[in-house]
């Protein structure tokens, strides 16, 4: 009893952080569109804004598989952090880093990349052996 409350009140929450972000997104498709069309402005502006808006339909699609499968997608989680971190990256130009700051970043990526690819060959491999078995 108290189990299904408790997650009950999580699915809640997820609800909540859905219909937040559902906010944040209108609001960024606005600023956007003022960017684009109303305002002079720089090309590294609206291709942050744009990916800006990409990372929020990534945790948005985190949030539904969360809501369906009530468990989080590690590889949706990592697409999300590469995303953020390339936006960082490309809102700021590699060049205004420190090198040191620039070799974690590219740590980072390296590290979460392989993550993802490691995350796509096993799923494929276990899809593979999960056919094998059936038949």
């Amino acid at each position: 009893m108290l189990r299904r409350t408790l997650e009950n009140l999580q699915d809640v929450t997820a609800t909540l952080l859905m219909v937040l972000l559902l906010v944040l997104s209108l609001q960024a498709l606005w600023r956007l569109g003022r960017l684009a069309f109303l305002q002079p402005s720089v090309t590294t502006e609206l291709l942050s804004e744009i990916i800006f808006v990409l990372i929020l339909m990534e945790l948005y699609r985190l949030l539904i598989f969360y809501l369906r499968e009530h468990r989080i997608s590690v590889a949706l989680a990592v697409e999300v952090a590469l995303v953020s971190t390339l936006r960082e990256v490309m809102l700021k130009g590699a060049h205004e880093f420190e090198w040191h700051r620039l070799l974690g970043l590219s740590v980072l990526l390296v590290v979460l990349g392989g993550l993802l690819a490691m995350e796509r060959w096993m799923g494929r491999r276990y899809n593979e052996a999960s056919e094998i078995d059936a038949h």
